[in-house]
């Protein structure tokens, strides 16, 4: 990764051209112009300018933005907030939790110890130490000759570990990045990124706004099926009835078509991208995790919706409506039209924009309706899908559960990529993960529909591919009742970044920001717990997982995918707990490497 040339670095601090320090959210330096809407990061970008994205946090509608950005700058979040998971991911610096940083009304400027940066001004960001700086400051790439001696060094720091070291990857891409810096397997595949993409997020957000009424009318058929299975023959006459009822209003349902629609589009989108990712890992593992993400994550925030309806209906109404406007226009031209009729051409000039006049008139109204129609529908859904605290709420296997088609299309994809591969000539074994489990009878609903769907799209296709289930580990519960979870799971993977959470009942976007750091200068904790394993209270319940996870299969596979997969400290506990894997972004996988042979050879302990 570039960093900044150290004298460079010096002078400006010495200038006092250092703005504001927040935490650094992925390494890396970079400099650019500061612009703060992910829209004009994107045109500024494609003209030719360096640009860093700064915004008070970033939510997946600034993703096409991030990908633009040289890097991004945010005054909220922590290091596992969207904006530090996305840049880690896509190897570019990010300084998040800039909490000094205040933000204009103008939204195009913000300030920071007294200084003013406005949209266009030239800022520097070092994504290793949080600090964001006045103008430009010249970066440095690693030597060649640098990076021929690291392989070497993980060369032999590979002959000399016991744990494996996959990486966390989304795209075909990132997979071979992976693989470039020695990742032996994917150990999170995040399946709702793929769904941020401009083209698909539309299908998504449609499907949330059916899928609850569609997956009802469903889910009753298929319950008054069940019951008719052991019926006794009193009944059967009666539920046949019932069955015959369903089954018409489904088959009369428009939700449940356009369901079904949304659904064939999404998995098309899926399977390409799963096949992408197994061809481009060839044969080594792939955990692909179901979708996990609150289900707002997809939608526009309420209050940018509130703002837009609210425009849109003063336009339709009083002195800002479009007819108005197009009034005083035709006003304008009366009185104008006497002049025109002098000049050659002048009847046919004033006949040409009354006829158009009117056509403006009309579009104009009608294209707003429209579009407010939109716009009042989304707002609906998303008043519909507001959750007070929607990372405990209505996400992951709960989803699955509520709306199981959802992960029956993911699954479909998944075997269908492999297959098609199987047929290639490569071998792939895909591993699917139910995230957020906290009970077992989640999973005894789930595992058993999932996995038949896996083998009947494989008996479809004719090819023999084998696959594995499993969970993440990251719920305090789930942790605590590993033993009876891994009777019905045949792996396990520690999401670190959620139980660590969820076991200090600590928001990981904003603790960092608003007192953690203070914390950690206090020593009211001795670091901060996103960075590096709590051994002694996450470390404990990932003990008695494990522990009772092997009491019921000596070889269980269990792995890590946090973000505390490429922390050294964190790396050695997961050795010395005895993880088959730990699994990090891809460009820590050259880290985890060498930290997994120092953890061998007892040169770092936890």
């Amino acid at each position: 990764m570039p960093h900044f040339d150290p004298t460079a670095k010096q002078a400006s601090m010495k200038s006092g051209d250092l703005f504001a320090v927040g935490v650094g959210g992925s390494p890396g330096a970079a400099s650019g112009i500061a612009v703060m809407d992910p829209d004009r990061a994107v045109l500024k970008a494609e003209s030719g300018e360096k640009v860093i994205l700064v915004r008070h946090e970033t939510n997946p509608d600034d993703v096409h933005g991030i990908i633009k950005a040289s890097g991004v700058l945010t005054s909220r979040g922590g290091m596992t907030s969207h904006a530090a998971v996305v840049t880690r991911g896509l190897g570019k610096p990010c300084v998040v939790g800039c909490e000094e940083l205040h933000f204009e009304q103008d939204g195009m400027s913000a300030t920071s110890r007294g200084k003013l940066i406005k949209e266009g001004d030239l800022i520097s960001i070092d994504g290793a130490t949080g600090e964001v700086f006045l103008g430009l400051i010249d970066t440095v790439a690693p030597l060649s000759e640098d990076l021929e001696e690291l392989n070497e060094l993980l060369s032999w720091a590979d002959s000399a570990r016991r744990l494996k070291v996959w990486a966390n990857a989304d795209t075909p891409e990132d997979a071979s990045l992976a693989r470039a810096n020695g990742a032996e397997g994917i150990g999170l595949c995040r399946t709702e990124h793929m769904f941020f993409a401009e083209e698909r997020l539309p299908h998504i957000q449609k499907l949330l706004a059916i899928g609850p009424e569609a997956s009802q009318l469903i889910d009753h058929a298929k319950s008054i099926e069940h019951l008719l299975q052991d019926a006794p023959a009193s009944e059967r006459h009666a539920l046949q009835k019932k069955l015959k009822i369903a089954n018409e209003e489904i088959d009369n349902s428009e939700a449940v078509i356009n369901f079904h629609q949304e659904l064939s589009k999404l998995e098309n989108f899926q399977t390409g991208d799963f096949y992408g990712i197994f061809k481009a890992m060839a044969g080594l593992p792939v955990v692909i995790r179901l979708l996990d993400a609150p289900l707002h994550e997809f939608l526009p925030s309420y209050e940018s919706l509130l703002h837009q309806v609210s425009d849109l209906q003063r336009r339709l109404e009083g002195e800002g409506k479009a007819s108005a406007w197009v009034e005083r226009g035709r006003d304008l031209l009366n009185e104008a039209a006497s002049e025109l009729m002098k000049v050659p051409s002048g009847e046919k000039i004033v006949d040409w924009l009354s006829e158009h006049a009117d056509h403006v008139d009309v579009l104009s109204e009608e294209k707003l309706h429209r579009l407010l129609d939109e716009k009042e529908e989304m707002l609906e859904l998303v008043e519909k899908l507001h959750e007070s605290n929607p990372m405990l709420g209505h996400r992951g296997c709960r989803v699955g559960l509520t709306m199981p088609e959802i992960y029956e299309m993911q699954v479909r994809a998944i075997v269908t990529a492999a297959c098609r591969l199987k047929e290639e000539g490569l071998d792939v074994s895909p591993e699917i993960m139910i995230p957020i489990v906290s009970h077992v009878n989640e999973l005894k609903w789930l595992r058993p529909r999932l996995r038949e769907m896996a083998s009947r799209t494989r008996d479809a296709l004719g090819v023999k591919v084998s696959y594995l289930f499993g969970t993440m580990i990251e719920v305090p519960r789930a942790a605590l009742t590993a033993g009876e979870i891994a009777l019905e799971a045949e792996f396990f993977s520690f999401g670190s970044n959620d139980l660590t959470q969820m076991t200090f009942a600590f928001s990981r976007d904003d603790a960092e920001s608003k007192f953690l750091n203070h914390y950690v200068d206090t020593d009211v904790l001795p670091k901060n717990p996103f960075n590096s394993l709590d051994v002694s209270g996450v470390g404990k319940l990932m003990s008695m997982a494990t522990y009772e996870a092997r009491q019921v299969n000596p070889d269980f596979t269990i792995g890590i995918c946090g973000e505390h997969g490429g922390d050294p400290l964190s790396i050695a506990f997961c050795n010395e707990l005895g993880l088959n894997y730990v699994s990090a972004s891809p460009f820590r996988v050259p880290v985890a490497r060498l930290a997994a042979a120092q953890s061998s050879l007892g040169l770092i302990k936890s």
